[in-house]
């Protein structure tokens, strides 16, 4: 059910740069996963929680995101430019001026999954949390026996809680949320060098916000090319169960082939995934993501994720190789 007063802020804004040569030449938002660009799937699941109104915050190569949008969501969705990376609460600051009352906050890098609709509304604020075995590399809170937050720390070097924050963010009160984004920016409060959201956050549990927790099932960050293919492998399990038949090749699923895909011979699968106008001609293809218009020719892949456009030939081994790229292992 659509709620009138919840706006979505989407930070898509970023350089992927652990995600490069991929995203030299296409965001990181706009990477394909069992056929449909990451974006897609957060868009869609704010719409599923109630959003009626989404702020999409871009940067890096933004037309592409604009095209996008402009092309698979008729209406409601905002786009505001993010002219510094300085962080991600620079970034969800963007959105000041589009937000007047609850705010969801989804990470346009990260897929979860949790049972979050009975929790909109619900008379209190929350963030999506799941346990990790390492806590280092991410933000986590320190909660009292009840559940609500009492301390957020970003990136612990020792780790004081194993209750990582996944990137989803539901705050009632978003005028608190930006006079403490705007305290940290005017003050030039950073950590790390940059705004952070979980400060933010702190400023609020300080200020009298009640917050709590919300456990997730599934939890997937794409900013790496592994991570990147876990994800695919979790969507195509979900979404693409029937298998094609391809005469002349020997198809394992889960797998996706778009529109206009052209195959010849070989073994394709488990968890592979061809866009639109891919051509693979006497191929092995195990867990890689082929993105538009490549072509493969007599190549052997594993754990590869290739870009649009690229001609790959006569190659066995790993790639992770972005646009309209040529590698040929012909003698």
């Amino acid at each position: 059910m659509t709620r009138k007063s919840l706006t979505a802020i989407i930070p898509a804004a970023g350089l992927g740069t652990r995600l490069r040569p991929l995203t030299y030449s296409r965001p990181k938002a706009l990477l394909p996963l069992a056929g449909k660009p990451m974006i897609g799937y957060v868009l869609e699941a704010v719409r599923e929680l109630g959003a009626s109104r989404v702020v999409l915050i871009v940067g890096h190569l933004a037309g592409q995101v604009a095209q996008y949008v402009k092309e698979n969501f008729t209406s409601g969705v905002v786009l505001v430019e993010q002219k510094q990376f300085l962080g991600l609460g620079h970034a969800i600051f963007q959105a000041a001026g589009s937000v007047e009352d609850e705010a969801l906050i989804f990470l346009g890098d990260t897929l979860v999954e949790g049972d979050f609709t009975r929790h909109i509304g619900a008379g209190y604020s929350w963030l999506a949390v799941k346990e990790v075995e390492d806590p280092r590399p991410f933000g986590v809170v320190v909660t009292d026996r009840a559940g609500w937050i009492r301390n957020l720390v970003e990136k612990p070097a020792t780790p004081v809680s194993r209750k990582a924050i996944v990137g989803v963010y539901y705050l009632r009160n978003s005028r608190l949320l930006f006079q403490c984004l705007s305290d940290l920016v005017t003050g030039d409060i950073r950590t790390r060098g940059e705004y952070q959201l979980t400060d933010a956050i702190q400023m609020m549990v300080q200020r009298g916000e009640k917050i709590r927790t919300v456990p997730v099932e599934k939890w997937y960050d794409c900013g790496r090319v592994e991570t990147l293919l876990q994800t695919n492998q979790f969507f195509l399990q979900k979404y693409c169960r029937k298998t094609p038949q391809i005469s002349g090749a020997v198809i394992t699923p889960p797998v996706y082939f778009g529109p206009e895909v052209k195959i010849t011979g070989g073994r394709l699968g488990p968890h592979v995934a061809l866009s639109r106008g891919v051509v693979a001609t006497n191929c092995v293809l195990r867990n890689v993501i082929v993105d538009e218009g490549a072509h493969l020719e007599d190549v052997w892949l594993e754990d590869s994720v290739v870009g649009q456009r690229t001609r790959v030939t006569g190659f066995r081994g790993r790639l992770n190789i972005g646009d309209d790229a040529e590698v040929s292992a012909y003698r």
